[in-house]
């Protein structure tokens, strides 16, 4: 065997091992499995309709962990994201929605400025985009406005092939306006 052969040998092993430490890592955070019936593929949207952003964040973070990147944005601070779930800034870049001053802060506001973050970083590296918060976003922004952002970002994700996680309580929003948003995005829960 060449030291080139040996070397991507190891560089497999060690990916492997990372990824089952990972795994258990995760697995003791949530005192539970993480689902791998769920399967994602690249340049995919999907829709998570929980009260919480429970499964939809546990199914990203567990997806970035093995991957090694990851885009999560959400009305939890950086800090509470860490704390609960372990997520370490090593593998998701934590945005949080936010009227608060910070390097890593989006006023809700400021879709334009959303939407540039996250395309530059599908069109970087092609990863998963975690979105929870469509409440405060539509709260501080028209339907319309909200809709036209996603519709960019799902072109954008599918031409990059990154994937996207919306995670959205069904009951902030009237029907027939989740309808719109179910059109554009797979389902999954």
């Amino acid at each position: 065997m060449t030291a080139e052969e040996e070397n991507k040998k190891n560089t497999r092993q060690d990916k492997q091992r990372l990824i089952e430490s990972g795994k258990q890592l995760l697995n003791t955070i949530y005192e539970e499995e993480v689902s791998d019936d769920i399967e994602l593929e690249s340049g995919e949207c999907y829709l998570f309709k929980e009260q919480k952003p429970e499964e939809g964040l546990k199914l990203s973070l567990h997806r970035m962990e093995e991957e090694g990147n990851g885009y999560v944005l959400t009305r939890l601070s950086p800090k509470k994201i860490k704390k609960r779930y372990g997520a370490s800034e090593e593998i998701a870049q934590l945005y949080w929605l936010t009227k608060l001053d910070g390097d890593r802060n989006f006023d809700p506001v400021d879709l334009p400025l959303i939407a540039h973050s996250i395309i530059n970083f599908v069109e970087k590296s092609g990863g998963l985009i975690f979105i929870e918060g469509v409440e405060t976003l539509l709260k501080h922004n028209s339907f319309d406005r909200f809709l036209s952002f996603l519709d960019n970002l799902v072109d954008v994700v599918e031409v990059e092939e990154g994937i996207l996680i919306l995670s959205l309580d069904p009951r902030t929003i009237s029907e027939q306006r989740l309808a719109q948003i179910e059109r554009k995005l797979n389902i999954i829960s």
